[in-house]
C-alpha cells in the first residue's frame, strides 16, 4: 500500500470516528434537551427553580445592603476635612471605590471560580461517561422529582448539583487510585 493510500485510509477512518462521536454526542445532548424541556413543564421543578432564583435575589439584596452600609461608613471619614468641595468629592470618590471593590471582588471571585470549575470539567471529565452521567442524573431528577421531594425536603436543583459533585469526586478518586497503582506505590 502506498503512502498516499495509507493517508487516505487514515483520513477516512478519522472522518468515520469523528462522525460516530459527533452523532453519539448529538444523541446524548438531544436526550438532555428533551428531558430538561419535560422537566420545565413539571410543577415541582418550576417551583424549585423559582425558589433558587428567589434565594439568589434575597442574597444579592442583603449583600447590597451591607455594601451600602460599608460605603457610607467609610465615606464618612472625609467629614473632618474643612474645605467643602474637597470633602464632598472625597466622600463620593471613597463611596464609589468601596461600592466598586465590594461588588467587583465577590462577583469576580465567583466568575473566576466558575471558570476554573468549567475548565477542570472540560479537561478532566468531558467524555462519553460524563455525558451519560449528566443525562441520567437530569432524567432521574426530572422523572423522580416528586419522590425526591417526598423523601428529602431539599431543592431538586440542589440534588442535581450534588449528584454532579459526587460524580466528579468519585471519578477523580478513581483516577488517583489508578495512578498510584501504575506507579506501584
Amino acid at each position: 500500500m502506498t503512502r498516499l493510500a495509507r493517508g487516505d485510509l487514515i483520513i477516512k477512518n478519522n472522518i468515520k470516528y469523528v462522525a460516530h462521536e459527533g452523532f453519539y454526542i448529538a444523541v446524548l445532548l438531544y436526550g438532555i434537551l428533551i428531558t430538561v424541556l419535560k422537566g420545565v413543564r413539571t410543577e415541582i421543578i418550576r417551583r424549585d427553580i423559582v425558589a433558587v432564583g428567589l434565594w439568589i435575589c434575597k442574597l444579592a439584596t442583603s449583600c447590597w445592603r451591607i455594601v451600602m452600609k460599608m460605603a457610607h461608613i467609610i465615606s464618612a471619614v472625609s467629614i473632618n476635612i474643612s474645605n467643602d468641595g474637597i470633602r464632598d468629592v472625597l466622600r463620593w470618590v471613597l463611596f464609589g471605590m468601596v461600592v466598586v471593590v465590594m461588588i467587583a471582588v465577590p462577583i469576580g471571585g465567583i466568575g473566576y471560580g466558575c471558570y476554573r470549575i468549567g475548565k477542570i470539567y472540560y479537561y478532566e471529565f468531558w467524555d462519553r461517561i460524563s455525558l451519560v452521567v449528566v443525562l441520567v442524573s437530569v432524567a432521574a431528577t426530572v422523572n423522580f422529582a416528586e419522590e425526591i421531594r417526598g423523601l428529602i425536603l431539599v431543592n431538586v436543583v440542589l440534588v442535581f448539583v450534588v449528584v454532579q459533585l459526587v460524580y466528579m469526586i468519585v471519578r477523580k478518586g478513581v483516577d488517583m487510585v489508578k495512578n498510584v497503582k501504575k506507579l506501584g506505590v
